[in-house]
């Protein structure tokens, strides 16, 4: 988990947390896909990997290229390696927002931004740790995933 810069308790506190990643699931194995499905690498390469050619993934990891355009056949799917900036990404259509432990830190306000999201968090008690996590669902997927950071509190 990341940990953020401390927030003072007597200070509201705005955050940035980038949830881009989560928007394209991870590759799974001896699983089916689809032309135009997207997909990431298990362990974060830099890349996206679409499905060209249909069929069902392999049951062991094969090795990753990393350059655009490059192919890789992984049991009887063919992936295409794509940039992510040549990825389009889901919108985010929700967030829900959970603090532990709860009761003292809480998100006074957020914005949205192109996968980046924007708590300004408000209270917190001094010396405590907080597990910060947003609950983001992804139009048009419909995919939900938890992101978490922890946002210690430290007064100035």
């Amino acid at each position: 988990m990341n940990v953020l810069d401390p927030k003072d308790p007597n200070t509201p506190t705005p955050y940035a947390i980038d949830v881009r990643r989560t928007a394209i699931a991870t590759m799974r194995r001896d699983w089916p896909y689809e032309p135009g499905e997207v997909a990431r690498a298990p362990l974060h390469t830099g890349w996206y990997y679409e499905c060209v050619e249909a069929g069902e993934t392999a049951s062991s990891w094969p090795v990753f290229p990393r350059a655009a355009g490059e192919t890789l056949r992984d049991g009887s799917v063919l992936w295409q390696t794509r940039h992510p900036s040549e990825v389009s990404l889901p919108s985010i259509a929700s967030v829900e927002w959970f603090i532990d432990p709860p009761g003292e830190l809480a998100v006074q306000a957020e914005e949205i931004s192109n996968g980046i999201l924007y708590p300004l968090l408000t209270g917190g008690r001094d010396g405590q740790r907080y597990e910060l996590t947003a609950r983001v669902e992804w139009s048009p997927t419909g995919q939900v995933e938890d992101v978490t950071v922890i946002i210690p509190v430290a007064q100035r």
